[in-house]
C-alpha cells in the first residue's frame, strides 16, 4: 500500500513507518458470560431482549402457531461509492428541486454512526443471545471468499492505520511551519503537502472498506466469531440495480424487487437455520415474501436503531 517515493526526504518517512508500523488492535470490551437467552428458542418471545438503548423500534409479525423460521430484520443505511451517491441525489433534485440534499462526508458520517450501533446491537446478540451468523444484503455467494480475504487485508492494515491516522495532524502541522516563508524551506513544503495528500487519501480508501464490510465485518475484525453469510443472489442482484451502465439512476420494477426478495427468504430456508439475522435495508419488508414462500409457520422481526430512525425518517 506505500510506496516509497523519491520525493520524499528518508526523514520523513523514518517518521511516517515509525508511526504506522506499530500498534495494537483495539477490541470491543464485552461480557463473555453465558448467553441469558437464545435466539434459536422459537417458542420464546425475543422482543424484550433486542430492546437495548440504541434501538428505536422493535416490530413483530408472524404467521401460525408456532414458528419454524424467525427472521430478525436490523434496518441498515448503505455505503454507496461517491458516484453512485452523487448520482441518487442528482435524481433527487431531478425528481423534487427543493428537496434537501446531503453532502457525501455528511451521509459517510450517517452509515458510520448507524454501524455504531449495529455494532453494539450485533454485540449483544452474540453474547446474550448466541448469535453465530449474520445474512447481508449486497453479499453473494460467488464473492463470499472475496469479502473474506478483503476482512483479512483490512485485519493486517489496520495498526498501521491506526498509526497513519494520528500521523496526519502532526503532518499538516509540518506543512503549515514549512509554508510560513519567514522560516519554511519551499521543497520541503512540497514535499510534505505531496505526503500528507498521500496518507489521507490512503485513509480515505481504508475508511469506505471498512464502512463496505459493514458493523458485523467490523466485529470479526475486533476478534468475534461471527460468519458472515449472503442473503443475495447474483442474478437478482444484477437485475435490481438502480444505477444503470450510465450511471443514472432507474426505477427497478416492482415485480423484479419482490423476485429478489423471493430469493433472499429462499435462501435463509436454504441455510437451514432456525433464527436468521439479517442486515437489510430499512425500505425492504420481507413479510409478504414470508407469506408468499413460507406460507406459515414464520415471525418477522424488525428492528431500527435510533440513528437509522433519524437519518431515513422511517
Amino acid at each position: 500500500m506505500y510506496v516509497m517515493s523519491e520525493r520524499i526526504p528518508h526523514t520523513l518517512w523514518a517518521l511516517l513507518l515509525g508511526y504506522c508500523c506499530f500498534g495494537p488492535l483495539v477490541a470491543i470490551a464485552e461480557d463473555t458470560l453465558t448467553p441469558s437467552f437464545s435466539l434459536n428458542d422459537l417458542g420464546r418471545s425475543v422482543e424484550d431482549h433486542l430492546s437495548i438503548d440504541v434501538v428505536e423500534s422493535v416490530r413483530v409479525d408472524w404467521s401460525g402457531e408456532e414458528p419454524k423460521l424467525r427472521v430478525i430484520h436490523i434496518h441498515n443505511w448503505h455505503y454507496v461509492s461517491k458516484a453512485t451517491f452523487d448520482a441518487d441525489q442528482a435524481a433527487l433534485r431531478q425528481d423534487s428541486p427543493d428537496s434537501p440534499t446531503t453532502d457525501f462526508d455528511d451521509f459517510l458520517r450517517q452509515v458510520d454512526v448507524v454501524q455504531s450501533e449495529q455494532t453494539k446491537l450485533l454485540s449483544h446478540l452474540i453474547h446474550q443471545g448466541g448469535l453465530k451468523q449474520v445474512f447481508y444484503e449486497g453479499l453473494v455467494q460467488e464473492e463470499v471468499a472475496l469479502f473474506n480475504a478483503t476482512l483479512q487485508s483490512l485485519k493486517s492494515t489496520r495498526p498501521k492505520m491506526a498509526r497513519a491516522k494520528q500521523l496526519l495532524p502532526e503532518l499538516r502541522e509540518m506543512l503549515r511551519e514549512a509554508n510560513d516563508k519567514s522560516t519554511g524551506d519551499a521543497s520541503e513544503a512540497q514535499d510534505l503537502k505531496f505526503l500528507c495528500h498521500q496518507l489521507s487519501s490512503t485513509l480515505d480508501t481504508y475508511r469506505a472498506d471498512l464502512l463496505q464490510v459493514g458493523a458485523a465485518g467490523k466485529l470479526v475484525l475486533n476478534g468475534e466469531q461471527l460468519a458472515i453469510k449472503p442473503l443475495d443472489s447474483q442474478r437478482w442482484l444484477e437485475r435490481t440495480n438502480p444505477v444503470d451502465e450510465s450511471g443514472r439512476v432507474r426505477q427497478v420494477p416492482r415485480r423484479q424487487l419482490e423476485a429478489r426478495e423471493d430469493a433472499m427468504v429462499r435462501e435463509l430456508l436454504d441455510a437451514n437455520v432456525k433464527c436468521a439475522v439479517i442486515v437489510l435495508g430499512g425500505g425492504h419488508d420481507l413479510t409478504d415474501n414470508l407469506r408468499r414462500v413460507c406460507r406459515d409457520d414464520w415471525e418477522h422481526i424488525s428492528v431500527a436503531t435510533r440513528s437509522h430512525r433519524r437519518f431515513t425518517k422511517r
